[in-house]
């Protein structure tokens, strides 16, 4: 709903004296404090546009910043970048919350956090949310809904002559991840790769390159499909990127968890609500995947599979054995468990 306020504003020209701009979703923060001092400064911006930040933070320097009077423009910006209230002293921490709860009408002030992020428990977070709220916009700008980004992944790449279907803008953000920052980055390849083209799923192949978590889904994929020359090759690939094994073994066990909660809620006829539930809104494909996935499979098997990967866990992390051998022993043996399913 700040979203909407924010886009309200930029709308109607009529802008609020603070904005805190915090959340998960760089690329966004980035894009509404921009398009705001674009739209809020009509004067010049050297003028009116100040920014400060960790490096070059002073108080006395914000405050006259804030109080000047605009030039050639009935507003002007300031904006605080990463300024970590938790870090201030006491008395640049009073001094900060005077200024900010006197804000005049001619300065539009934001607080745009990337770096440091919002602590709940924080005292000073809670002053900083209820400021904003009483004088302006707190906006916790999250990922995007998935439908929402694919419209967006169509949006920017037709922006740049190209076209993309949706199932491909799916498949996309699939290899890629929901970051808004790392997609953009992918588009301007693939548009530079095929100019004005129609992009397809070969074009995506080659040029993006494919993430662990990709490979992990794959060496998933093989292990419950029984497969165990693609599991071992798949494990090759992540040794060959010179992946932890710990790391490899954490994403094999977190793919195993999908298939559990997907399985366990299938069987109860509850599964509308798991991405809610745990958590999967910024990947969203994987619990879809695994609802997909799990029909195939016993629950008995998942378990199994469960008790297995905990053994190797407790092996990685204190036996003198070799790890990469661990990890062979433990695909060969949720593979065989295969066999010994028994519905329960």
């Amino acid at each position: 709903m700040s979203i909407e306020i924010i886009k309200k504003h930029l709308k109607e020209g009529s802008f609020a004296k603070l904005y805190l701009l915090y959340g998960d979703e760089d690329y966004l923060k980035a894009h509404y404090c921009k398009k705001i001092v674009q739209k809020a400064v009509a004067g010049p911006m050297s003028f009116n546009l100040q920014e400060f930040d960790d490096r070059n933070f002073n108080l006395s320097k914000v405050a006259s910043a804030i109080n000047n009077m605009p030039l050639m423009s009935e507003k002007k910006c300031v904006i605080l970048k990463d300024i970590d209230p938790d870090d201030l002293k006491a008395d640049e921490w009073k001094e900060l919350k005077q200024i900010l709860g006197t804000l005049p009408e001619e300065c539009v002030t934001i607080l745009h956090f990337n770096r440091v992020l919002y602590d709940k428990k924080s005292e000073k977070w809670k002053w900083l949310l209820n400021c904003a709220q009483k004088n302006g916009i707190a906006s916790d700008i999250g990922h995007m809904q998935q439908r929402e980004l694919e419209r967006w992944v169509i949006k920017k790449t037709a922006e740049q002559g190209c076209s993309i279907s949706e199932a491909l803008a799916d498949y996309l953000i699939s290899t890629c991840g929901s970051s808004m920052n790392l997609l953009a980055c992918e588009i301007d390849k693939l548009c530079a790769y095929m100019p004005a083209s129609s992009i397809d799923k070969k074009d995506i192949d080659i040029i993006t390159p494919r993430p662990v978590d990709d490979t992990i889904y794959d060496l998933a994929r093989a292990v419950t499909g029984g497969n165990a020359k693609k599991a071992l090759e798949s494990l090759d690939e992540l040794f060959l990127k010179k992946e932890e094994p710990v790391m490899i073994l954490s994403a094999l066990s977190g793919a195993f968890c999908d298939l559990y909660r997907a399985k366990t809620a299938v069987l109860s006829s509850n599964h509308s609500k798991l991405e809610q539930d745990f958590d999967y809104k910024r990947y969203p494909f994987r619990i879809r995947n695994a609802v997909r996935d799990c029909g195939k499979l016993e629950l008995s098997f998942i378990r199994a599979a469960l008790r297995l990967l905990m053994g190797a866990d407790e092996a990685l992390k204190s036996k003198r054995i070799e790890k990469r051998v661990v990890l062979e022993r433990l695909v060969i043996e949720i593979i065989a468990q295969k066999g010994k399913v028994h519905v329960n």
